[in-house]
């Protein structure tokens, strides 16, 4: 099976059999990044991003990920156990994203209880994660926070996804930091802050939003006695400032309240 995927994958034109999508999806949190990650995670996005499949098994995958749970595997085991958890959430991204991209054959594919289900998901993994390992010397990337950021930033930006539920999402992004113990080493904050900017660009938060949860959340006076902590909110808040800023988003108080925090 590795062998007949490692050729599909060089090829243009080609399409997946029910049993070959099985294979990734067994193998979703395979030890060997190899597999896991060159293998598994690149075959789904060539079938996803290519429509190598049919609307019949791209809507298979999303009610196996329903079914199985498995963005919850084994909570809250770290090592082996975060693989799978880690890239179901990756696979959720990749599913979640044709499902509101016009053009697409899998648009509006996903069925009502799957796509409520990656939403609900995409804003409880975050608060239970607790493995922050980024790069791992036999497993490779393991990154679980950086996928979760990926889809909690692409549920987000569903033109599905409750308006109402921003708050939430704010809240997640703050008990991240208000809890860690150390820092991120692997430049996860960068992708957490993804969630922020990609938002406001599609309007989905507003900047005075983002202001006042910045002003209600006391974060300076939570990190003022805990460097990194206050780091890695710093390298958080760095990029939305310099991508909003970037598209003259900000006014000079909200640069003000940025700048105070960075």
């Amino acid at each position: 099976m590795q062998d007949q995927l490692v050729l599909k994958l060089a090829m243009d034109n080609c399409v997946y059999t029910d049993e070959e999508i099985n294979w990734c999806l067994e193998n979703i949190g395979d030890v060997n990044p190899d597999i896991r990650d060159g293998l598994v995670y690149l075959s789904f996005c060539k079938m996803i991003d290519e429509e190598r499949l049919t609307v019949d098994q791209f809507k298979a995958i999303g009610q196996w990920c329903q079914s199985e749970q498995s963005i919850y595997s084994k909570l809250p085991e770290m090592g082996v156990p975060t693989l799978k958890r880690s890239f179901t959430a990756l696979l959720q991204t990749l599913l979640l994203w044709p499902d509101d991209r016009d053009g697409s054959a899998f648009q509006g594919k996903l069925s009502r209880a799957v796509r409520e289900y990656f939403f609900k998901t995409a804003l409880e993994y975050l608060r239970l994660e607790t493995d922050d390992t980024a790069l791992h010397p036999d497993f490779g990337w393991v990154h679980a926070f950086a996928h979760g950021a990926d889809l909690l930033a692409v549920a987000a930006c569903h033109s599905q996804f409750p308006s109402i539920q921003m708050n939430k999402v704010l809240e997640v992004l703050g008990d991240i930091f208000l809890t860690r113990q150390r820092r991120f080493v692997g430049d996860e904050e960068g992708r957490l802050a993804a969630v922020i900017i990609r938002t406001i660009l599609q309007g989905k938060l507003s900047v005075q939003g983002l202001i006042d949860w910045l002003k209600k959340g006391n974060f300076s006076n939570e990190f003022i006695d805990d460097w990194d902590r206050q780091q890695s909110f710093r390298l958080f808040l760095l990029p939305i400032y310099v991508e909003l800023d970037h598209a003259n988003l900000l006014e000079a108080s909200d640069k003000d309240v940025l700048y105070a925090l960075i």
